[in-house]
């Protein structure tokens, strides 16, 4: 009983104590301050202010990775945050820098992080020690199946990015595996196989181990090619068809198969689809398509003015198919102020061969213009003869074979034309 009456006795005196020291306001007596707190904390458990990391020791894609996944890097925009989670997440730092530095090859990182506090909140420096660097021991890259002696492949071991002797670098080498897959596609071989994959890595030894294995499986055929149209005979139909059936699928022969289509400009949409046939021996790709037309007539007018041409105005009308046979017709009249100029001209083309690219070609050109004739002579500059205005006629008529041919890896056609032409002026 008595001991309670003490502990009672003492909070009340505590209390007085403060109440005095607070109606007496004794100068020169105050409370201490929190320590580690910036101006303006409310308590020494919290801090209003910013977060602010600076990263010394590493620079380039490795500050860059540590910047993207450190948790910190999280807090930099919040303005309250209580110092005990400060501390832990300083510690928790150290820590995830163990693991942000091995994909570039360094498994034995230290850091060391300094907390400050300044007018607007807490100051974080950063400085990071890399430390030794895991290289290449070993490495065993292996193609085996029936593209294995194919120069693509072989290129890629070639080109591999991580030989004997370099820092191991893991992006390099998924990057490199992906990349032996994309060319596996884009030669057919869609079941390739990933047989054996593993980096091994002695962290004591700073030694890493790679064995990559691939198996190619089969190559994909063309099989059945099927590319239909109401409004086309089929034998026009057939000279987009850049392959026979039975021969080895490649992306480039596919997109080439495109190219020759769209430039055609008789369809609007051009869907091509591929069905996988895994049953067959060999496998095969069958490719079939039914492209939407294009409007039929499209029509064109301009008008301008220019300061050595005067006012000019063009009138076109094209006419994209003609009829089942695939052929088409431009037709176009040109009026220019300067020499009362007027053109009237039309362009005719009819596909051929079998062939892509091949065609019949017509052009018709009619010409009027008022022209100022002279004879100059070379040397001097000077008039021969006086000038002599008058009108001047012409009629262009040609004919003859255009040929296209698609060089690898160009959008344009290099073009060939053979013709007979006749001019009356």
């Amino acid at each position: 009983m008595c001991q309670t009456v003490r502990v009672k006795y003492r909070l009340t005196k505590t209390l007085l104590c403060s109440v005095l020291i607070s109606c007496l306001g004794l100068p020169g007596l105050a409370l201490p301050a929190p320590a580690d707190t910036a101006p303006g904390s409310a308590a020494e458990h919290r801090l209003t202010g910013d977060l602010k990391i600076e990263i010394s020791g590493v620079k380039g894609e490795l500050a860059a990775n540590i910047q993207a996944n450190l948790s910190a890097f999280g807090y930099t925009d919040e303005r309250i945050i209580s110092k005990r989670r400060m501390s832990s997440l300083r510690d928790d730092s150290i820590k995830e820098l163990q693991t942000l530095l091995q994909p570039f090859g360094y498994y034995h990182p230290q850091a060391q992080v300094k907390v400050s506090t300044t007018d607007s909140g807490w100051l974080w420096k950063m400085e990071v020690e890399k430390g030794p660097e895991v290289l290449i021991s070993e490495l065993d890259l292996q193609v085996s199946g029936e593209g294995s002696e194919l120069e693509e492949f072989l290129q890629w071991q070639q080109d591999w990015p991580l030989p004997v002797g370099s820092r191991l670098v893991h992006s390099a080498y998924e990057q490199a595996k992906q990349s032996f897959g994309l060319q596996a596609e884009l030669l057919g071989f869609f079941d390739y196989q990933s047989i054996t994959h593993e980096i091994l890595v002695d962290a004591k030894t700073n030694q890493a181990v790679i064995r990559l294995h691939f198996e190619t499986g089969p190559q994909f055929v063309f099989g059945d090619l099927s590319i239909k149209s109401d409004a086309l005979q089929q034998k026009v139909l057939d000279r987009f068809y850049l392959v026979d059936s039975g021969e080895p699928y490649t992306a480039e022969q596919m997109e080439a198969m495109r190219e020759i289509i769209a430039s055609s400009l008789y369809f609007k949409h051009l869907n091509i689809e591929t069905e996988i046939d895994r049953e067959s021996t060999p496998p095969r790709v069958n490719v079939s398509s039914k492209p939407e037309l294009r409007e039929r007539d499209r029509y064109k007018a301009t008008v301008g003015y220019g300061s050595d041409k005067g006012a000019r105005m063009l009138l076109a009308w094209e006419r994209r198919l003609l009829s089942s046979r695939g052929d088409r017709l431009l037709t176009g009249l040109g009026l220019q102020q300067q020499d009362s100029e007027i053109t009237f001209r039309t362009d005719y083309k009819l596909p051929i061969s079998i062939q892509p690219g091949r065609f019949f070609i017509a052009t018709g050109q009619y010409l009027y213009q008022n022209d100022d004739f002279s004879f100059i002579d070379d040397n001097t500059g000077q008039a021969i003869f006086p000038a002599v205005d008058g009108p001047r006629n012409s009629i262009w008529l040609r004919a003859g074979r255009l040929s296209e041919y698609w060089p690898q890896g160009s959008s344009q056609p290099l073009s060939q034309t053979l013709f007979l032409g006749f001019l009356d002026e």
